[in-house]
């Protein structure tokens, strides 16, 4: 696991404002320099909100979710082995003790209508308050409809990196099967059905190197289907339990998880589509599993010059983004609507990416805003040429305020309820941000609010 050096220091309450300050390079018009002031749509200025302090907690913050538990707002953070779980209403914390593990980073995903934290490869399911479950995941079927006696055969589905149960069939017509081969090393065999009908263990047993299930007497034909537990080096992918960030396109059956984030962040890790069929002879023996499936072995990679750093959705498709440069996905969904299977990768630009994972939102719409080298840019998809992506620059009049340290340091988040993106230099001792204000195409100068992290709430 790699390791997370934040901090969720205690807030200092807030006692006033900067005042006018017409010094700041903020747009071109006398109005919009106000320091701490928002110019509205009618020509009226008016000061901005202050803050107070919210909570403190203490320990190194491993990962950290906004979410609505049943009905109200919380702050989930991870804690050494605690979930704590923040109430945005008072402030109030509780906390328990749910994982094995006090280090690395954890991540926090909501993937088709549940909320998953992912610590290296295991898996839980959020239940509220501060409760977690430890999940099973997709059982892949790694072989299909292999031929018995042979010791070979196509891999259909690889393992699932989060889990260490397969399935494997085969087909022998009318002839008598003395063993089959699986080729992985077994824990143990869950199950094994012969056409249709469960075969007793008494039955069978393992070669010498756990790699076969080899019939004793007992003879069978027809149609076989094993369900297997691996040993834990056949299915971990330590580059997968590396990662630090997880993304979520969100749709319906369409929907992925990338993780992305490794020591060398020159992997891209992306869970395949389940098909509902395959999900429910799966859970016909192992019961409720999650429908989430890493294969192993699957990962995208990119060069260690243009190591992933941020991703982000945009309409259909995906952005991933390395410092200096970005690619965008085909579309995740067949003109059927369902989930399509690979995963097509083009160029978007060889010059503009985004330097920070935390640097990166979503605007009105899918079409995503990034603080980048060279400004803040927003993307889209050209109306024309649907297969190439425009960027336009939404921060000319301020460019001078993202320098090096703000661009490398950025945070980027939604005011949903103001129409406003809220761009923060996490490293700025006077607490600068700036605000765009989508609707009037705006800016304001704020200081004085020194965040390490932002909340869409």
């Amino acid at each position: 696991m790699s390791e997370n050096k934040n901090n969720l220091k205690p807030c200092a309450s807030f006692k006033g404002f900067g005042g006018l300050d017409l010094t700041s390079p903020i747009g071109s018009g006398r109005l919009q320099r106000l320091k701490n002031f928002k110019l509205l749509q009618d020509g009226s200025v008016i000061k901005r909100s202050g803050f107070s302090h919210f909570c403190t907690v203490d320990g190194e913050i491993r990962g950290e979710k906004v979410y609505s538990d049943r009905g109200e707002e919380v702050i989930l953070a991870a804690i050494g082995q605690s979930l704590l779980r923040i109430s945005v209403a008072d402030g109030g914390v509780s906390a328990s003790d749910v994982f094995d593990s006090d280090e690395g980073k954890i991540s926090f995903f909501e993937y088709m209508g549940e909320l998953y934290i992912l610590d290296g490869f295991k898996l839980y399911r959020y239940l509220g308050g501060t409760s977690v479950e430890r999940c099973a995941v997709y059982a892949p079927l790694y072989g299909k409809e292999w031929k018995v006696d042979t010791r070979s055969g196509v891999v259909n589905e690889p393992p699932n990196a989060l889990g260490p149960r397969i399935r494997v069939t085969y087909y022998a017509g009318s002839s008598r099967v003395y063993f089959l081969y699986v080729g992985k090393k077994i824990r143990s065999v869950d199950a094994l059905y012969g056409n249709g009908v469960l075969i007793p263990k008494s039955y069978y047993t393992l070669n010498a190197d756990m790699t076969e299930i080899v019939f004793h007497e007992y003879y069978f034909s027809g149609e076989l289907c094993a369900y297997i537990t691996l040993a834990d080096d056949e299915f971990r992918d330590f580059g997968l339990e590396a990662c630090d960030e997880c993304y979520v396109f969100d749709a319906f059956e369409c929907s992925r998880v990338f993780a992305y984030g490794d020591n060398e962040k020159g992997k891209l890790h992306v869970t395949a589509p389940v098909s509902e069929a395959e999900m429910a002879k799966q859970n016909e023996i192992y019961g409720r599993s999650e429908p989430l499936y890493f294969p192993k072995g699957a990962a995208i990679s990119f060069s260690a010059a243009n190591g992933i750093s941020a991703i982000s959705r945009m309409y259909d498709r995906v952005l991933i983004f390395s410092e200096f440069k970005t690619w965008f996905t085909s579309s995740l969904r067949t003109s059927e609507g369902r989930a399509r299977r690979g995963l097509l990768l083009s160029s978007a630009t060889d010059t503009v990416g985004c330097p920070s994972s935390n640097a990166v939102s979503l605007a009105s719409g899918d079409s995503p805003v990034t603080v980048s080298h060279g400004g803040v840019y927003k993307w889209s998809v050209d109306e024309e040429f649907e297969e190439e992506v425009k960027l336009t620059r939404l921060s000319e009049a301020v460019n001078s305020c993202f320098d090096k340290d703000f661009v490398q340091n950025a945070l980027v988040c939604r005011n949903r309820g103001e129409n406003e993106l809220w761009f923060a230099d996490s490293s700025s001792v006077e607490g600068t941000l700036l605000v765009y204000n989508l609707e009037s195409k705006l800016w304001y100068l704020y200081d004085g609010i020194n965040a390490e992290r932002l909340f869409e709430v």
